[in-house]
């Protein structure tokens, strides 16, 4: 039998001594709070209809490079790079992977790159994997970046990119992108944004964030996921004709990953174009937004700060292995889907329940929560606890 390594042993160790060691499981319930599937396309099995694929290749065959391009790639790249109203679009087969490849190759030696210290791991990988000096900023304080902006210049020929995310699942807190994009362009940064939380939630037929905004035709790269509110995978990097080029010849995310097959280009393509169109689902979601809000905002022993998104992080401060447990047990004895993140996946003190919205909940499933957590026993073990000010209560995403 293979031994295994030290670091390894250890790492499993530590995780199950804090209660945070995980498994891939099936979900337990029947409510769900917990899936990015904000609009219901999955549940709903929006976009599925078979005329749409039947007769196309369910293989790839090759990188995109090679012979893995078929025409409705290219057709659903000058498609996507019309709908979010850019000059070109390129396909991924993740938001994962369009984060990391796009910002190791575009931010090279010599460059800057200064990013937002909550973003995505998978940002974060691409910031470590590029050959850039990189410096974090403060989550959502513009203060400290224009401080860095005047402080960290690139090299003689380099430049700087700014990375952030316009709504963090963590927090459900949204970037105020114009405030962003006049302090960028005050400084002639490059503006990297991940609208994978925001596609088909916000903006006009569910283009982003940055379109609601207004923004969108002023930033650098605006980087789309379809793993989400569009109830499919991969994701769409929309940036100028030039960059597009470049990242053809540079991104080895793109370069060295097998393509979509031509039926899943279809797949993702008729939920997209579904999406657009259901601006009654977006009304809803922001409806049971506004009934979360305050409902939430009314349970004892917790830090909850009202948001304009369907995330909504109900902190429970430093409660201990007991009350969550507890509150494990008791929402999955209630049928609810929903998870709870501990230290050390946040720091300590910032412990919280993290409550996903869906056009498809009800009002009544938003009040057995809060019903849940307003129980004297749970009560009893929250204010044993000491929650820390919402304030102070920032967290690395993951």
């Amino acid at each position: 039998m293979q031994t295994v390594p030290v670091n390894i042993a250890n790492t499993l160790a530590r995780l199950a001594e804090n209660y945070v060691l995980v498994k891939v499981d099936c979900p337990e319930g029947h409510i769900d709070f917990t899936s990015n599937d904000y609009l219901g396309v999955v549940k709903n099995r929006i976009g599925e209809e078979p005329d749409a694929y039947q007769d196309l290749p369910h293989g790839a065959t090759s990188v995109r490079l090679l012979t893995g391009t078929h025409p409705i790639h290219l057709a659903f790249e000058k498609w996507c790079a019309n709908f979010y109203e850019g000059e070109a679009a390129m396909l991924f087969g993740s938001g994962f992977s369009a984060n990391l490849g796009v910002i190791e190759a575009v931010a090279q030696r010599g460059d800057v790159i200064l990013y937002d210290k909550l973003i995505h791991a998978s940002l974060r990988d691409g910031v470590r994997l590029s050959l850039a000096r990189n410096f974090s900023f403060e989550h959502n304080d513009f203060t400290d970046l224009r401080n860095k902006l005047m402080r960290l210049k690139p090299e003689k020929g380099g430049d700087v990119f700014v990375i952030v995310e316009s709504l963090y699942s963590m927090d459900g807190d949204l970037t105020d992108m114009v405030s962003l994009t006049n302090l960028c362009e005050e400084f002639g940064a490059y503006l990297i944004v991940d609208e994978a939380h925001s596609t088909g939630v916000y903006g006009e037929q569910g283009k982003g964030w940055c379109h609601e905004q207004g923004v969108h035709h002023r930033i650098f790269a605006r980087i789309y996921t379809f793993g989400k509110g569009i109830g499919r995978k991969g994701a769409v990097v929309v940036t100028s004709e030039a960059v597009n080029r470049f990242l053809v010849n540079r991104c080895h995310t793109f370069i060295y990953s097998t393509a979509f097959s031509p039926s899943e280009v279809s797949r993702i393509w008729a939920a997209l174009q579904a999406t657009a169109f259901m601006d009654k689902a977006r009304k809803r979601l922001f409806e049971l937004s506004d009934f979360a809000n305050h409902w939430f905002a009314k349970i004892p022993g917790v830090c909850f700060e009202p948001n304009n998104s369907p995330l909504k992080p109900i902190f429970i401060g430093g409660s201990s292995v007991a009350v969550t447990n507890k509150l494990v047990q008791i929402l999955k004895q209630e049928g609810i889907i929903a998870r709870i993140v501990l230290s050390p996946v946040v720091p300590p003190g910032t412990e919280r329940i993290r409550i996903a919205l869906h056009s498809y909940n009800t009002e009544a499933e938003i009040l057995q929560v809060y019903h849940i957590l307003t129980q004297p026993q749970i009560q009893q073990l929250l204010h044993a606890s000491t929650p820390l000010p919402f304030v102070e209560t920032v967290c690395e995403t993951v």
